[in-house]
Formats: structure tokens, C-alpha cells, sequence
């Protein structure tokens, strides 16, 4: 279920003005967190990691990772297109 795709992928400005990143599924949206993510805090942060695993484990679906990841980017102040 890591790599099943969302209904609707997620667009998110992370390097810049008009530089969007599209991520398509729970796991494009861990390796943004871990590897791209302009903080390492915040609790939405933290509850996204904790909601890709549970997608990872089976025990969420992929549409909770979508949601957690889109709060988490607003929490960072990215620019998100939903």
C-alpha cells in the first residue's frame, strides 16, 4: 500500500517560485519529508512520518498519508496545490 497511488496526486512548491514537486504516493511523499523538507518539526511533521507508517504497516490507508502530508506542507508554509 506504500506505493499504491493517491486518487489525486499532490502538487508542492519546495524548491522555489514555480518549482513544483508532484508526489503521487505515500512513499514520494516520505522520501519529500526525509530528504527535501525545508524543517524537521512541527507536529505535523511528526504525524505524517507516524501515518506513513501505519500505510507502510497496513493499517492506514493511503488517502490518511495524502491528508497528513498535505498539513504537513501547510505547517511548513509551502505552497500547495490540492
Amino acid at each position: 500500500m506504500f506505493d499504491v497511488d493517491w486518487a489525486i496526486p499532490v502538487s508542492v512548491e519546495l524548491h522555489g517560485a514555480g518549482d513544483h514537486d508532484l508526489i503521487f504516493c505515500t512513499r514520494d511523499a516520505a522520501n519529500c519529508l526525509l530528504e527535501d523538507w525545508p524543517v524537521d518539526d512541527g507536529e505535523h511533521f511528526h504525524q505524517a512520518l507516524r501515518t506513513f507508517m501505519l500505510v507502510l504497516d497496513g493499517k492506514a490507508e493511503p488517502e490518511d498519508a495524502r491528508d497528513a502530508f498535505v498539513a504537513a506542507a501547510e505547517e511548513a508554509g509551502l505552497v500547495v496545490i490540492d
